[in-house]
């Protein structure tokens, strides 16, 4: 993953500067004397230096998919949010075109707030979440100096930034929809007649080629004051059914309606909404 924002990184100097073929090459290994000393053109260096995870962005640990008319939801884990942070570097042999070389990498990050898309992977694409780039104040490096002495090398003028990645290392977990779930009542003692109740949840869907949620739906049931609205995820709710066939009727916000029926207990409450 980290070779994957190394790689959008290279794209977006590139095309942002911009950086003509066989001119500034960009580096991402540890800027050291020995690295540095067998440097022959301008080069800018990127060095990531720090990762840390954003705990704080987690807000929803779980999102829960489901695809119309299937009995598996499928639950992932939202993806963590990692702190990428890079020290950038300019090295020439005059350090006149040093500065414009990070002055014009420090124009191209402060047009750049979100990675383009183009750039990404299709790995980090497919996460769905953008790539955020900040620049850093200059004490996000507490001692320069010390720095520059563990790299064995000159202390040099740099400027920071940091990347705000997703990261998502986790599987998808398919599990069976609970569409139907049966209760009985009785007085304590009593061993007679006892009351069952039936709840039935399902989605209902647009039909056609684009099965998708349907919100505020109507879904009443025929002979009853029974009924439910659908939310953004077309789901339904509808409880104290009996076992048996059950006639629903269900109405869009323009009046269009349609019926269907059902019977309780069954596996799925899904409905394809066709109104004519």
């Amino acid at each position: 993953m980290f070779s994957d924002i190394d790689e959008a990184l290279r794209q977006l100097l590139t095309a942002g500067i911009p950086i003509r073929a066989g001119e500034i090459d960009i580096s991402f290994e540890r800027p050291t004397r020995e690295w540095s000393s067998k440097l022959s053109r301008p080069t800018i260096n990127l060095f990531l230096y720090d990762i840390r995870e954003r705990a704080e962005l987690q807000n929803m640990p779980f999102e829960h998919e489901r695809a119309p008319g299937s009995n598996v939801v499928v639950r992932r884990r939202t993806p963590r949010r990692l702190d990428v942070a890079y020290m950038v570097t300019a090295w020439t042999r005059d350090p006149a075109d040093e500065h414009r070389i990070l002055a014009s990498v420090l124009a191209c990050l402060y047009r750049s707030d979100t990675m383009p898309g183009e750039f990404l992977s299709p790995a980090l694409r497919d996460i769905g979440q953008d790539v955020l780039l900040r620049l850093v104040p200059p004490d996000h490096i507490a001692k320069p100096a010390d720095f520059w002495g563990v790299m064995d090398n000159d202390l040099h003028a740099n400027l920071a930034f940091v990347a705000l990645v997703p990261l998502d290392p986790y599987e998808p977990v398919p599990f069976p929809v609970v569409s139907s779930a049966g209760f009985e009542a009785r007085l304590i003692g009593d061993e007679g007649q006892r009351d069952r109740f039936q709840i039935a949840a399902g989605m209902v869907y647009a039909a056609g080629e684009d099965p998708r949620p349907l919100e505020g739906i109507t879904v009443s049931v025929e002979g009853s004051a029974m009924s439910a609205l659908t939310g953004p995820d077309g789901r339904y709710f509808l409880g104290n059914l009996p076992a048996g066939k059950h006639r629903l009727r269900l109405a869009d916000a323009s009046g269009r309606t349609v019926t269907h029926e059902i019977e309780v207990p069954s596996p799925l409450f899904d409905i394809a909404f066709a109104a004519v």
